[in-house]
C-alpha cells in the first residue's frame, strides 16, 4: 500500500504534460467489476475511487435515484447504497490478488461517528492506497455526510480521532454547501488530513418533472437531492480556489464538479486542483468511447495549461441531448395472465430493438427498467416482485405512466436458417422483439419455448404466434423441464441459433445443453438483464465483465460471456 509521502508526491508531482484523471465516488467505479474495468481499460485514469462504504450494508434509496434536468445536469439521491464493510473488504482483497495495481485505489468511507470511521479505516488499511472521508453527501441520513462536513470543529474532531489510530493517507471530501469551505479545509489539514477532496454535489434541492409537476427522486427528504454535473462547475471552481488560497500551495487537492471537457479540467487545475475527478460526464459519453474521450480531454487539458490552442475533439464524444427525459403514455389495456402477472398496453408506438429497454416511472411510486414486449403499440409484461411492481398491479386503463429510453443497443443479430428461442417464465417478455427481428431478416424457422408452472396460461401468445411455433412447457414438478424440451428440438445444430432469456442460472444451463447438442457458443445469445438504476452509464450497477448493459445492450454471445466479454 502507498504511504502518506507516496500519495503526497503522487498529487504534488502530477505531470502536466500528461495530466491524469480520477473517478469520483458513486460514479462508474462503483463495483468490483467496474473497478477492474477502469483499471484495465481507461488509460488516463490514474486514481480510482470506490463508492462510499459503511460499516453495515445500506440499501440506499429506491429509484429514481438520478434525474437529468437538462443535458448533463443531474439531480441525485442514491442514499449511500453499499454492500457494507465485510462484503466490500472481501471484494477489494480479491481485486488486489487479481490485479497488479498501477493506479491509486481510493476507498471512500462513510460513518456517523469518529469510531465508525476508525473501524472502517482499520478494516481497509491493507487494501486501500488512500481513504476519502465522506463528510459531504447532501442526501445522507442524519449524522452522515454533510452534517459532519458543515462544521470546522466537527471535521477537525473526526480527523484527529482517525489520525490517532492510522498512518494511512486520509482525504476528507468537503461539501460546498457552507459559508467558508476554506476554513473547514484548514481545520482538516491542521487535524492531520493529508489532502482535500472537493466538491460533492450542491444542495439538496427539489427536482420536479416538468409535465407532471411531480417530485422525481425517492427519499426521506421529500424528494430533495443533490445537484451534480455541468450545473455545478462554477461552484466547484470557486470552492477549489477558496480551498487553495486557505491551505497554501503544498496541500494535495483532488478537485471535481462538472468536468466534461478539457476546458473544465484545465480550469479546475488553474483554480488549485492537483488532480481532477471526472464523474457524471461519463453519462454523456457512450462506454465504447470512454477511453478515447478521456485521452482527448487529457491532451486538450495539457494544451490549455501550456497556453496552446486546443482542438474540440473531446466535445465530439459528448451526447448533448437530454437522455433521461420522461414521456407520458396512457394505459389502454390491461391483461392478467396469472395472479401477479399482467401485460400493460399503452397508446404510444415506440421504436425498440432487441437488447434495448425502457424505464417506467409512476410519480410517488418509483421506477424500474423493463423490456418492451411489443412496440406497435408499446406494451410491457410485468410480474409483481417488489414495491414498485406491486404498485403497478393497481394501474388501470386510462392511467398515465411515464417512460424514458430506450436504453441499451440493438443486438444486430445475423440470423441462421433456424432459431430456437427459450424463455424462463416472464423472461419471455424479451422474445417478441427477438422473433420479429429474426423474421424480418429472413430466418426461415423460428421455434419458441416458454417454461411456466404447470397450469399457467401461455405468456404473450398473440405477440409470438405470427413468427413461428410457440410451445408452452409446464414444469410438471420438474424444474427446468423446458430446457430439455428445447434441447430436443435442435436437430441441425450447424444451422441453428439459440436465443435464451431468463434467470442467469437458467440461461447458463440452457446454453450448455445447446453446446452439448452441437450449437456453437458464438451462435448462442443470452440476455444479461443486470440491475440498472440510471440507464446512462453513471451508476455502474448493470456491469457484467465490465460491459454496461445500459450502454452496450443486454444481449451477448455465450462465448463472450464465458470469456469475460
Amino acid at each position: 500500500m502507498k504511504t502518506r509521502e507516496d500519495i503526497r508526491k503522487f498529487f504534488l508531482e502530477q505531470n502536466l504534460e500528461k495530466p491524469m484523471f480520477a473517478t469520483v465516488s458513486g460514479v462508474v467505479s462503483t463495483t468490483a467489476d467496474m473497478i477492474r474495468y477502469t483499471h484495465n481499460h481507461l488509460d488516463p485514469i490514474g486514481l480510482i475511487t470506490t463508492k462510499s462504504i459503511q460499516v453495515k450494508p445500506n440499501p440506499g434509496n429506491r429509484e429514481p435515484i438520478i434525474v437529468e434536468n437538462s443535458a448533463g445536469c443531474y439531480g441525485n439521491s442514491v442514499g449511500l447504497r453499499n454492500k457494507g464493510m465485510e462484503v466490500s473488504l472481501e471484494e477489494f482483497t480479491k481485486l488486489r490478488e487479481e490485479i497488479d495495481f498501477t493506479k491509486i485505489l481510493n476507498i471512500s468511507l462513510s460513518g456517523s461517528s469518529p469510531q465508525e470511521f476508525v473501524t472502517l479505516v482499520q478494516a481497509f488499511e491493507q487494501v486501500g492506497d488512500m481513504f476519502e472521508l465522506n463528510f459531504s453527501c447532501p442526501h445522507a441520513a442524519a449524522g452522515y455526510g454533510s452534517s459532519i462536513g458543515s462544521s470546522a470543529e466537527v471535521v477537525a474532531e473526526y480527523v484527529r480521532e482517525i489520525r490517532k489510530v492510522t498512518d494511512a493517507p486520509i482525504f476528507p471530501k468537503l461539501t460546498p454547501n457552507v459559508d467558508n469551505i476554506g476554513e473547514i479545509a484548514v481545520a482538516a489539514i491542521e487535524a492531520g488530513a493529508d489532502g482535500i477532496v472537493a466538491i460533492n454535489t450542491v444542495g439538496p434541492v427539489e427536482h420536479r418533472e416538468p409535465l407532471s409537476g411531480a417530485v422525481v427522486l425517492n427519499n426521506k427528504l421529500g424528494g430533495k437531492g443533490g445537484k451534480s454535473g455541468r450545473s455545478v462547475f462554477r461552484q466547484a471552481t470557486h470552492s477549489i480556489r477558496e480551498i487553495r488560497e486557505a491551505v497554501g500551495a503544498n496541500v494535495p487537492i483532488l478537485g471535481m464538479g462538472g468536468v466534461v471537457s478539457a476546458k473544465e479540467a484545465a480550469s479546475l487545475i488553474k483554480a488549485g486542483a492537483n488532480m481532477v475527478g471526472v464523474g457524471s460526464g461519463f453519462g454523456m459519453v457512450h462506454q465504447d468511447n470512454w477511453n478515447d474521450w478521456l485521452t482527448s480531454m487529457q491532451q486538450g487539458t495539457r494544451s490549455l495549461l501550456h497556453g496552446e490552442v486546443v482542438d474540440k475533439n473531446a466535445y465530439l464524444f459528448l451526447n448533448m441531448d437530454r437522455q433521461m427525459e420522461y414521456r407520458p403514455v396512457t394505459i389502454t389495456d390491461v391483461q392478467m395472465y396469472q395472479p401477479g402477472v399482467k401485460v400493460f398496453t399503452t397508446d404510444k408506438h415506440e421504436p425498440c430493438k432487441p437488447g434495448e429497454f425502457f424505464f417506467i416511472w409512476v410519480p410517488g411510486l418509483g421506477e424500474k427498467p423493463f423490456s418492451a414486449a411489443g412496440t406497435t403499440p408499446l406494451k410491457f409484461l410485468i410480474k409483481e416482485r417488489g414495491a414498485f411492481t406491486e404498485g403497478m398491479m393497481s394501474q388501470e386503463v386510462g392511467d398515465t405512466i411515464y417512460i424514458r429510453g430506450p436504453y441499451g443497443r440493438d443486438a444486430k443479430f445475423s440470423p441462421n436458417r433456424s432459431a430456437v428461442l427459450v424463455g424462463g417464465g416472464t423472461g419471455v417478455a424479451v422474445l417478441p422483439l427477438v422473433a420479429k427481428d429474426l423474421y424480418q431478416k429472413g430466418c426461415s424457422k423460428i421455434t419458441t419455448f416458454c417454461g411456466v408452472p404447470s397450469g399457467d396460461k401461455p405468456l404473450l401468445l398473440e405477440e409470438l404466434a405470427p413468427y413461428g411455433e410457440y410451445h408452452v412447457i409446464g414444469d410438471n414438478g420438474q424444474v427446468g423441464r423446458v430446457i430439455q424440451e428445447a434441447a430436443y428440438s435442435i436437430t441441425d445444430p450447424r444451422m441453428t441459433d439459440l436465443y435464451i432469456v431468463g434467470p442467469e442460472v437458467f440461461m447458463v444451463k440452457m446454453a450448455e445443453e445447446g453446446i452439448a447438442r452441437g450449437v456453437s457458443s458464438e451462435r448462442i445469445y443470452i440476455s444479461l438483464e443486470e440491475s440498472t438504476r440510471c440507464g446512462v452509464g453513471i451508476c455502474g450497477e448493470c456491469s457484467c465483465h465490465g460491459k454496461l448493459t445500459c450502454q452496450c445492450g443486454t444481449f451477448t454471445t455465450y462465448k463472450e460471456y464465458t470469456e469475460g466479454l
